[in-house]
């Protein structure tokens, strides 16, 4: 993959999708999504990209945020959180229209998802939570391990697997930690100067990659790539004003995009170096994901629209509109024929490309 360094600022030309959907109860949905019938989303024909379906919570918990989604690596199936009284996490196949799952805590456990992540092996579920835990899921037979219960003021930020799938690393407030999978023992327990905004594993799993500062007296934002082989930082990168709001390393490791206010800033891993700027017409940028081959990057606004952008040119390409709230995920699956997108409006909508 190779980014232009032309077309690094503002790119003015918009060309916006037409947008159908309709809303699903998560728990009896009928709609079916045939993956063979749909194309692969590339910067030729992503304007044609379109609402296929859209999961709304149940009647009773209408406009309650979802804050969070995972699309698993090895199926056709999406996890996301009902955030009613039990904390309840769906898993719904969107291939057959049929929900697969639901993961619910123990009565009286209270709280809310805040975010999810499959295994490699898309066997398991790690979930970050409110009430300080992280908790570890059989997506098959429902059963949970609270991994580890943690003593702060916050809720947990992010959690990620590890490329092999044998680790888990959560970020809360200004602390981050790796927990074996089988063992539930700390691997690691890494204490930053500031709020901890994401972090993530790099392909190799012997690093992570984090953000932290909020832009503002309590710290510059930065984003520091840890060696936990080494126990030191081995790049640092500075370059946003405000809070870094989502990380997304590109396929092959080799780029690292990142979102604050108007700005998504795309880096070489290896020297630390800017390759691009993006600029938002819709800021906070909330969310980034790059597509499978990392030739699309996909952005979220707090304004509820998402933005396709060409990573070889820097070009805008389309733009998506659909979702009445603030977009909190945005995220391809596997194959690149899907687009997810979370927002505070209590739905999911998957896009895609018709053929």
């Amino acid at each position: 993959m190779r980014f232009s360094l032309g077309n690094v600022c503002t790119i003015f030309s918009v060309l916006s999708a037409v947008i159908c959907f309709s809303y699903v109860s998560p728990l009896n949905a009928k709609t079916q999504i045939n993956l063979d019938t749909l194309q692969t989303i590339v910067k030729e024909n992503v304007t044609q990209v379109k609402t296929l379906e859209t999961i709304s919570l149940p009647v009773d918990y209408s406009f309650v945020p979802i804050w969070c989604f995972a699309f698993s690596p090895t199926d056709t199936t999406v996890a996301y959180p009902v955030s009613n009284a039990t904390s309840q996490i769906s898993i719904w196949d969107f291939s057959t229209g049929e929900n697969r799952i639901d993961l619910s805590r123990p009565e009286g456990v209270e709280g809310y998802v805040t975010d999810l992540a499959f295994s490699p092996d898309g066997k398991s579920l790690v979930s970050g939570n409110s009430d300080k835990t992280v908790r570890l899921w059989d997506v098959k037979n429902g059963s949970q391990n609270v991994m580890v219960k943690l003593d702060n003021i916050s809720s947990v930020q992010r959690v990620a697997f590890a490329p092999d799938g044998n680790s888990i690393a959560y970020a809360i407030g200004n602390n981050i930690g790796i927990l074996d999978v089988k063992t539930k023992s700390e691997l690691l327990a890494l204490t930053t100067e500031h709020y901890v905004s994401d972090v993530m594993f790099d392909l190799t799993g012997n690093s992570l990659i984090y953000s932290d500062g909020l832009g503002d007296s309590s710290g510059i934002p930065l984003i520091t790539i840890f060696s936990f082989l080494t126990n030191k930082a081995l790049l640092t990168f500075e370059g946003h004003n405000w809070r870094v709001q989502d990380l997304a390393l590109s396929p092959n490791g080799e780029f690292l995009a990142s979102s604050s206010d108007e700005t998504i800033l795309i880096w070489n891993t290896s020297t630390g170096a800017r390759i691009l700027q993006l600029k938002s017409d819709y800021p906070p940028v909330a969310s980034i994901a790059f597509n499978s081959n990392g030739t699309l990057l996909a952005t979220g606004a707090t304004t509820g629209i998402i933005t396709i952008w060409d990573t070889m040119s820097g070009k805008r390409i389309t733009q998506l509109w659909g979702q009445s709230d603030a977009i909190t995920r945005v995220r391809f699956d596997s194959t690149g024929k899907l687009i997810g997108s979370s927002s505070k409006d209590g739905t999911i909508r998957l896009w895609g490309v018709s053929s």
